[in-house]
């Protein structure tokens, strides 16, 4: 029987748990994986889900009768609550607001520091007329903020409580040289009142957001794994009753169907805001200028403007799904926490032979449908598409790096944590139609009405589910779509 005594911190609250006499046989992880999961490090499984329905408590009692070592108890109702939260401190896991914010923070120095690299932004006659000093300066401004706002979003993920303030602080700093800048970029030349005015007011409201999201919850449950960090006392008398705190006993949210829904229904909804707000700053910009609606229209179709949004829409989007997917899964992804969405190694053989098929496949769609089905005055491709035939210099290699990083975020989505979660809920088929529907809905807009555009895309993504399938890993479906997009990349590059 297992010693509730000897029961590892990383478990859950509630009745069932395991005890450090585990050997982690997996046996456990294999039998009921929406219950168990892997401490790779400390070398045991955990509880990461109390088990909710008929079928998971069928499955637990499999593990707990199957158990070579016996280290699986059902007895952890029996735990005082102030040993419960004193467990529970070192792996209560930061709420979602945190991490969306932290992985913000990284996404902006990203994109901060290859903008100032690549010299990506407006050149003004101004700035250029500057001393060299000044410009030096200057250079050396924006490194230094965009290395804090990474320094502070890994900190923040590391748990350590002085990366939060960080953050607050260098949001209130950005918003007053963020404010100017995007007055000067919007302007073209040195800004009137109003218009930076208008400037301050939506960067700070913009930055507020994400103050409030770092400073949200700041109950002493909240902040429990910044104490370390703070260098608070964690440890608690055991003598002494405490209440805890209803976060502490909350499940994490189960992959199932109606979770998968959700997942995708944030991941397009943050892509229409993005486009939503864009298109309302477009048009505020056309009218200060005096712009015709027809030049507005070809300055966003433009692969100077619509290639760098796009890469930010999908890295932001991306992040807030693996976010919401990890939710599922709690612990360290290294330890293989989100193995039933795929993410595990994979024969190098399977992983070549993925690669060739995608570029067999873009092979077939450029140099046979195309030509035995070319497009008519009706079929016009997307805007994405259109951009890539009539950009030149910096902005190809945006496009080329939105390419490379599609595949990942998307295969992560669809085959990843939507075919887990419908599959769990409906079954391997039904989830499998309904992931391929929507992603190839999600494509529309580029393959518009060209129907051997939306046969390539149909036949992209049941060959992704079927390495899926086959191999039990992400990887192959990542390198099959990532190769067949490197083939379309090449073929319109060459073209």
């Amino acid at each position: 029987m297992a010693d509730l005594s000897l029961r590892i911190p990383e478990n859950v609250p509630g009745p069932i748990y395991v005890d450090d006499t585990c050997i982690y046989c997996d046996l456990c992880r294999e039998t009921a994986p929406t219950v168990f999961h892997a401490v790779r490090e400390q070398g045991w499984a955990a509880v990461f889900h109390q088990p909710t329905t008929a079928e998971e408590l069928s499955l637990v009692r499999e593990a707990i009768e199957g158990c070579p070592t016996e280290s699986i108890g059902s007895d952890g109702d029996s735990l005082p609550p102030s040993v419960l939260l004193n467990q529970s401190l070192e792996r209560t896991s930061m709420s979602m607001n945190l991490k969306i914010a932290a992985w913000y923070l990284i996404l902006i120095a990203g994109f901060g520091i290859l903008v100032t690299t690549l010299h990506l932004g407006p050149h003004l006659a101004e700035f250029e007329a500057k001393s060299l000093a000044y410009q030096i300066g200057s250079y050396c401004r924006e490194y230094t903020l965009n290395a804090a706002f990474l320094i502070a979003g890994i900190g923040i993920l590391r748990k350590f409580g002085w990366a939060r303030k960080l953050g607050v602080v260098l949001l209130v700093i950005s918003t007053v040289y963020s404010g100017a800048s995007f007055a000067w970029g919007f302007s073209h030349h040195r800004p009137t009142p109003m218009v930076l005015l208008v400037s301050y007011g939506i960067v700070a409201a913009w930055n507020g957001l994400w103050i409030y999201l770092l400073c949200r919850n700041c109950s002493p449950s909240s902040l429990s794994p910044f104490r370390e960090g703070l260098g608070m006392n964690t440890e608690l008398d055991t003598d002494t009753k405490f209440e805890v705190p209803p976060e502490l006993g909350k499940q994490s949210p189960v992959l199932d169907g109606k979770r998968a829904f959700w997942i995708f229904s944030a991941y397009f909804l943050i892509q229409a805001a993005f486009g939503l707000v864009g298109a309302i700053t477009a048009i505020i910009y056309g009218n200060i200028h005096g712009m015709p609606a027809p030049t507005l229209t070809a300055l966003l179709k433009s692969g100077a403007v619509l290639f760098p949004f796009t890469l930010v829409v999908i890295l932001f989007s991306g992040a807030v799904v693996f976010v919401m997917v990890h939710r599922s899964f709690p612990g360290l992804v290294r330890t293989g926490v989100l193995s039933p969405v795929g993410w595990n190694s994979s024969s190098l053989r399977t992983t070549l032979i993925a690669g060739v098929g995608g570029a067999l496949l873009a092979c077939i769609y450029h140099y046979v449908a195309t030509d035995l089905f070319p497009r008519s005055s009706m079929q016009k491709v997307g805007a994405f598409t259109t951009a890539v035939t009539t950009t030149h210099g910096w902005p190809k290699m945006i496009w080329a790096i939105c390419l490379l990083v599609c595949p990942l975020i998307e295969e992560f989505l669809f085959r990843g944590g939507m075919l887990a979660g419908f599959t769990r809920s409906l079954g391997t088929t039904r989830a499998a139609v309904i992931v391929t529907t929507l992603f190839v809905a999600m494509h529309l807009s580029e393959t518009r009405l060209y129907y051997p555009a939306i046969i390539s895309i149909t036949v992209l993504a049941l060959c992704t589910l079927a390495a899926r399938q086959w191999s039990n890993s992400l990887i192959p479906p990542i390198c099959f779509h990532t190769s067949y997009n490197l083939g379309i990349a090449l073929y319109a590059i060459l073209s």
